[in-house]
């Protein structure tokens, strides 16, 4: 089964070049606006009427760190049936995203990472386990829950990054960009938030144009961080994480069931 459904770029007010993309699923008849998100590994739902009935989930034994830190676990709940598109994800354990400033509501990799995924950032769409054809089926490397790494290049340079459509912002870690000072030209400041809800005054950088897969890619707008190290233990490491102003470039299929990935022919 195949299904294409609409994504919502959402420009960030701040940080030019820089956005959000949205997806729509219906949980118990309502419909919910989460952040697509292939750089989480469980997804997150708004905490309302609806879903704070639902039967509780036993709490996350390893949640994870985000770019700025760590959190306190949210509380978690067990969604009895999750629609998007034509699919039904049943009995999912999720988070509640209780606060404003609370964490982000996303669509994460406990629920992504069973398909292939065409991302048409340009088209706003996403096609879920579709079979159009891509220019070579590349092998995928991914943690142990599911983040798809890429390499980024420059001459004589290369990075490993994670593909992150959750990132409104590529992120660079501030060591490997100090020691490659010449790819990054300083801009300014800005407010990050992570996927955990932290924030922090983090320098903006202008990336200079990289290739992936063959492919370039024009300079882009970034943020610096230190996020060598936050993974999983056993996970591969990584320098970058992929985001908005480079994924909006192409359009992209990763295939995280079966561990490959192209462009879209």
């Amino acid at each position: 089964m195949t299904s294409t459904v609409p994504l919502t770029v959402v420009p960030d007010e701040v940080v030019p070049g820089a956005a959000e993309v949205f997806v729509t699923v219906t949980i118990s008849g309502r419909e919910y606006d989460l952040i697509l998100d292939t750089g989480g590994a469980g997804s997150r739902v708004p905490a309302d009427e609806i879903t704070r009935a639902f039967e509780p989930a036993p709490p996350e034994t390893e949640p994870g760190r985000g770019v700025f830190g760590g959190s306190t676990p949210p509380p978690r709940v067990v969604v009895p049936e999750l629609r998007w598109g034509d699919f039904t994800t049943t009995n999912l354990p999720v988070e509640l995203s209780t606060e404003p400033s609370a964490p982000p509501a996303i669509l994460g990799l406990d629920v992504l990472r069973h398909h292939r995924l065409d991302v048409r950032l340009k088209r706003g769409e996403l096609t879920i386990d579709g079979d159009d054809p891509v220019d070579e089926a590349r092998p995928l490397a991914m943690s142990s829950r599911g983040h798809p790494y890429v390499e980024v290049n420059w001459a004589r340079h290369t990075a490993h990054a994670i593909w992150d459509t959750g990132a409104g912002v590529t992120v660079v870690d501030a060591a490997f960009a100090r020691a490659h000072r010449h790819l990054f030209t300083a801009q300014t400041t800005a407010v990050g938030v992570d996927a955990h809800g932290n924030s922090a005054e983090t320098p903006l950088v202008t990336m200079a144009a990289c290739s992936i897969g063959g492919r370039s890619f024009a300079a882009g707008v970034a943020v610096l961080a230190d996020i060598a190290g936050i993974q999983r233990p056993g996970d591969p490491p990584f320098d970058l994480i992929v985001g908005y102003p480079v994924i909006s470039q192409a359009d992209w299929s990763f295939d995280l069931k079966n561990g490959r990935w192209g462009f879209l022919a």
